[in-house]
């Protein structure tokens, strides 16, 4: 999946195409967060646990960030039925 950048949002002609970037990218984001707290823990190992440094607090808020934001799979759903609206075949 391609990450929206500058142009993308330059080149959005309404509110809703805007909307759409901004779920990708909150979804894209969440996705890469976790993944990255993931490695920091494995990068890190038993130190990743403790509190002493915080990855402790990014491996344990990261799956909170997905819930929060409501899951993946529900945003690319909502995201690829305003696509359908906008470009639907007749």
């Amino acid at each position: 999946m391609t990450q929206p950048g500058e142009s993308d949002i330059d080149e959005a002609t309404s509110e809703d195409e805007l909307e759409f970037l901004d779920l990708d990218a909150d979804a894209e984001v969440d996705g890469e967060t976790f993944e990255n707290a993931t490695e920091a823990m494995r990068i890190h190992g038993g130190y990743g646990y403790t509190t002493e440094f915080p990855i402790e607090r990014y491996y344990r808020d990261a799956p909170l960030m997905i819930i929060g934001e409501g899951t993946n799979k529900i945003q690319r759903l909502v995201i690829a039925r305003g696509l359908l609206a906008r470009y639907a075949i007749t």
